[in-house]
């Protein structure tokens, strides 16, 4: 499992995440993200999950004073043979342009966020989290549920 972060330019914003499953509980702190070539936006590396059961992702924004801005969380289902990789976007919306798709999404929450001047968020910024399956290195496509 993997965190992403996605913000729009001036928003500056850290992502907590808690993992929960058969294997306990574990954090990936704000400081675990980076960035890489082949992955511009701030995303964690991938963290061992257990192989069956489920999974929940709780996802906790806070601004650069450390206040808090929203949380949010997702139920997974594990399955062995797969990954997954959650993307927390912050959501800005503008007149005429709809909340952004989710291609390949297989779970998908919205909450609100508070304005916070230091954060650069502004009333009416929501914090998507999205969960897509990836599939484990040298195997098919995981099936959709």
């Amino acid at each position: 499992m993997r965190i992403v972060l996605s913000a729009p330019v001036g928003v500056r914003v850290a992502v907590e995440t808690t993992l929960t499953d058969a294997l306990g509980e574990r954090r990936i702190g704000a400081g675990e993200l980076s960035t890489s070539a082949g992955l511009p936006s701030p995303h964690s590396g991938w963290h061992p999950v257990a192989n069956r059961g489920g999974l929940t992702v709780q996802v906790t924004l806070s601004g650069g004073l450390g206040e808090p801005l929203g949380a949010g969380s997702l139920s997974l289902p594990l399955e062995g043979g797969g990954q997954w990789s959650v993307e927390a976007l912050v959501f800005r919306p503008a007149p005429g342009i709809p909340a952004p798709p989710c291609f390949g999404c297989e779970a998908e929450t919205r909450v609100p966020l508070r304005p916070s001047a230091a954060a650069g968020v502004v009333a009416g910024d929501s914090l998507f989290l999205r969960a897509t399956r990836m599939p484990a290195a040298g195997r098919a496509p995981v099936p959709p549920n």
